[in-house]
């Protein structure tokens, strides 16, 4: 990404809970209160994007809508910003949590189908 920015840009990419090395996902809120004590003890407050895909939409729109920070631009992809969505949420877990083991089962099958997904998408 670094060619595309031009300027003094600061990426944050949190790892979410139930991804990479974050531990186990416990809620939105939780999630949303450790980003938000990592941007306030680093003083970024003025962001330009914020940018949430899938379960970090959750994430991201309570960023947005945190009035001490100043957000310029959001794009949020994958999600249906839905007030009470309790049973959509649980059974969107619920799904991921299947996928995931069914990709820890063909962890090796699936590595060599990304690589040569992602060779064709950059080459293209």
């Amino acid at each position: 990404m670094k060619p595309y920015l031009k300027g003094d840009y600061c990426i944050i990419a949190p790892d979410q809970g139930g991804h990479g090395k974050a531990g186990q996902y416990l809620s939105a809120d939780d999630e949303y209160q450790h980003l938000k004590y990592y941007l306030e003890e680093k003083g970024y407050f003025d962001i330009k994007l914020v940018y949430g895909a899938s379960l970090g939409v959750a994430i991201g729109w309570r960023l947005f809508n945190d009035q001490r920070f100043k957000i310029e631009h959001a794009w949020f992809d994958g999600v249906a910003l839905k007030k009470n969505a309790w049973l959509l949420e649980n059974v969107t877990r619920l799904l991921f949590r299947q996928k995931k083991r069914a990709l820890k089962s063909q962890a090796q099958l699936h590595h060599n189908l990304l690589l040569k997904c992602m060779a064709r998408i950059w080459l293209s």
